[in-house]
């Protein structure tokens, strides 16, 4: 059978009109663990598939509604208290899979270049760098620096960065981190003392680039109290050529954050005796690896006993613990401990939402 190439009229015949975004959350819609965090904390996840190292300084991180045409929501850092002399960095990441990345082809004589858009806004102009990382088979890793700027104040602008695919080595390819994309914010100190530029389009040697030319040419936002930058509309797609923001359903996109990270409001199990209730949570997604269990609010944990048709409450009131979790990447078998006058054996259900503020959290990011 002959084959008929088609070319959709304004569209390069080149541009992939599949699924082209390889990032996750890109316009920031999804926001499991909260929506606005005060003094944030280094190194934790924002918004889903978002997390940052803050280095100094303290910061409100939001997701906010002021956005540009055609999104709803942006993610927002906000200096809430300045440093007079700063001396480190500030930088927001996210994580993609070695598995899901395979087909750039990097380590080949065919390895793709990627091109990554977004919105940003800030109050602060100048340059502003991103730093894309790369693990390879081996398990070294290389990053490759752009720069964009921010041309006027408090404005929404569109960018573009391109990054020249990997010829020399091989993304991993397991559910690791294989690709890393990070935002700097802010730069100081050890970090801007480097008097080459690494924007250059080429790839560091094993172990990425020193400290000294990460934050090249930028400024310390940390520096300036009620300071702001914020992002949303984030993709990478392969190729040479932006194309407008693929916007998938908030049930979809949703769904694929729940790979990593799941909250659970309810679930069922019997007691295992006086104390210590077992729930079985059979997750909605293949997480990526086992998670981490924890509880978003111990001193508010509540179960419910069935007693001659009628539900009892028990509400653990002095810090509920994790006595055993059993979990695999599909669901877990979670004991909680804490409670008081459980009867064992006896049917439990972990309660959701209304005045029971406490939920199961599964942690399998990258």
């Amino acid at each position: 059978m002959a084959l008929i190439k088609v070319k959709t009229g304004g569209v390069d015949d080149t541009t992939n009109l599949g699924r082209r975004n390889l990032t996750m959350n890109g316009a920031m819609q999804v926001a499991q663990r909260g929506t606005s965090f005060a003094a944030a904390s280094s190194g934790d996840y924002k918004l889903d598939r978002w997390r940052d190292y803050i280095g100094e300084g303290t910061w409100t991180v939001s997701q906010d509604s002021d956005s540009p045409d055609g999104f709803d929501k942006s993610l927002k850092y906000l200096v809430t208290s300045a440093v007079g002399s700063p001396n480190s960095a500030v930088h927001v990441t996210t994580g993609i899979e070695g598995l899901d990345v395979q087909h750039l082809q990097w380590g080949t004589a065919n390895a793709k270049n990627v091109t990554i858009s977004f919105w940003v806004k800030g109050s602060v102009t100048g340059r502003y760098n991103i730093e894309f990382d790369m693990s390879d088979t081996n398990s070294a890793t290389f990053s490759q620096i752009v720069s964009y700027n921010i041309n006027t104040a408090n404005t929404w602008e569109y960018k573009t960065v391109k990054i020249i695919g990997n010829t020399s080595s091989a993304l991993i390819g397991t559910n690791a981190r294989g690709i890393g994309l990070n935002w700097w914010i802010s730069a100081a100190g050890q970090f801007v003392t480097g008097t080459t530029d690494p924007a250059d389009g080429t790839w560091s040697s094993s172990g990425g680039h020193d400290n000294s030319v990460r934050g090249y040419g930028m400024g310390a936002m940390v520096g300036t109290t009620n300071a702001t930058w914020q992002i949303t509309g984030v993709q990478m797609e392969v190729g040479d050529t932006a194309t407008p923001f693929e916007h998938r359903p908030y049930a979809e996109e949703l769904q694929l954050c729940k790979r990593y990270y799941q909250l659970v409001e309810s679930a069922s199990g019997m007691s295992a005796n006086t104390t210590v209730a077992q729930f079985n949570v059979p997750f909605s997604v293949e997480m990526r690896s086992a998670p981490t269990v924890s509880i978003s609010d111990v001193n508010g944990v509540t179960c419910a006993r069935i007693t001659d048709h009628a539900y009892t409450d028990y509400t653990v009131t002095s810090g509920a613990t994790i006595v055993i979790s059993n979990v695999s990447k599909y669901g877990s078998r979670t004991q909680i401990g804490g409670f008081t006058g459980l009867t064992q054996g006896r049917f439990v259900g972990f309660l959701p939402g209304g005045s029971y503020s406490s939920f199961m959290r599964f942690d399998a990011e990258l």
